[in-house]
């Protein structure tokens, strides 16, 4: 088995924004895990500003966001979608953060405040399709 599994450089990052400015959804990614079955998921996604990952949850689970490149707002809600806490997230910035961990039972959506930012997604898995709850049906 080799040492490293998966490493993402320069080439790969610049290749995700060029995606992300084609994606229909704004929002393409890198799996750095092997197999949706892993234990640990960990994803490298860019986020187009205009395409906001709408409020969502993964009971049971937590999840760490860090951010790589840009700047990125995470908003956390209540079950009626009222507005509870706000993270920013900004590669520049000291003010800001930079990495977080939470409870992915909470609900939560994501919106770029730069054109692109790039952020890393880790969560526990297996990933079993189906099993986002989405706020807003």
């Amino acid at each position: 088995m080799p040492t490293v599994l998966r490493s993402i450089g320069r080439t790969e990052i610049d290749r995700l924004r060029e995606r992300a400015k084609a994606d229909p959804k704004g929002r393409p990614r890198i799996n750095v895990h092997s197999s949706l079955s892993d234990r640990v998921q960990e994803m490298v996604i860019a986020l187009r500003r205009g395409k906001p990952i709408l409020p969502h949850r993964q009971l049971g689970k937590r999840k760490s966001y860090y951010v790589i490149e840009g700047r990125f707002r995470v908003t956390f809600l209540s079950a009626h979608g009222r507005p509870i806490e706000e993270l920013i997230f900004d590669a520049r910035s000291s003010d800001h953060r930079w990495a977080a961990t939470f409870n992915a039972g909470t609900w939560h959506g994501i919106e770029a405040e730069t054109d692109i930012a790039i952020y890393l997604e880790v969560i526990a898995g297996p990933f079993v399709k189906g099993r986002t709850e989405w706020l807003y049906g």
